[in-house]
């Protein structure tokens, strides 16, 4: 199976990201919702996702806000896909026929840490059993690939077979996280709510303040 990279669409510098003063009064994001979703709870992102180079309509959208500290990572630090199928138990199922390549996600984020990604595909002549799996053999042959972080305020593309991780912050900061998937792609699950109440960080065992 092949892992693939990412796809580096238009940059939004020019749209304002709204201030640290501005996201203490907010919500922690949106949870699959619709862009009307977003203009009733969280107008401050409306200008953002307009810049997004696809039919907004046909896409979910899921917006994280994090207030890190230094050393903590707002994303799963270890190589992983998003939105890979499960089998009726739950299971992962990395399984090149079925990921659905027509219908990409999108992903933007105002600022570092951004995550990281594959520079050059990569060949596996397995696929992977899990996320710890695919973690694994990426770093037991992290000497025979390079990587690096995605652009702020950038629109990048990917699939369901583009490997990722977080990285962590570098400084105590805010970081908007915005993620478009198709609702092709999206799993059947009930929305409790799309006011995203909150939102998790991941941290390294020796982690102190």
């Amino acid at each position: 199976m092949q892992l693939k990279t990412p796809l580096v669409l238009n940059t939004t510098l020019n749209v304002d990201v709204p201030t640290q003063e501005v996201l203490q009064k907010l919500p922690c994001g949106i949870h699959r919702g619709v862009m009307a979703d977003v203009e009733r709870e969280f107008s401050c992102m409306v200008d953002t996702l307009k810049t997004a180079p696809v039919n907004l309509d046909d896409y979910e959208i899921d917006i994280k806000v994090h207030m890190l500290m230094k050393g903590q990572y707002p994303c799963i630090p270890n190589w992983h896909c998003d939105n890979i199928p499960r089998d009726g138990n739950g299971n992962l199922i990395y399984d090149i026929a079925l990921a659905d390549v027509e219908h990409p996600m999108l992903l933007w984020l105002s600022g570092n840490p951004t995550t990281e990604f594959l520079e050059n595909p990569i060949y596996l002549l397995s696929s992977p059993r899990n996320h710890g799996e695919l973690h694994e053999r990426l770093v037991k042959d992290a000497a025979t690939y390079k990587s690096k972080p995605i652009p702020e305020r950038t629109w990048v593309s990917m699939d369901q077979l583009t490997p990722h991780r977080g990285r962590a912050s570098e400084e105590n900061t805010w970081r908007i996280f915005i993620r478009l998937t198709h609702k092709n792609i999206v799993t059947a699950r009930p929305v409790i709510s799309v006011v995203r109440r909150h939102c998790q960080v991941y941290l390294p065992a020796d982690f102190h303040w």
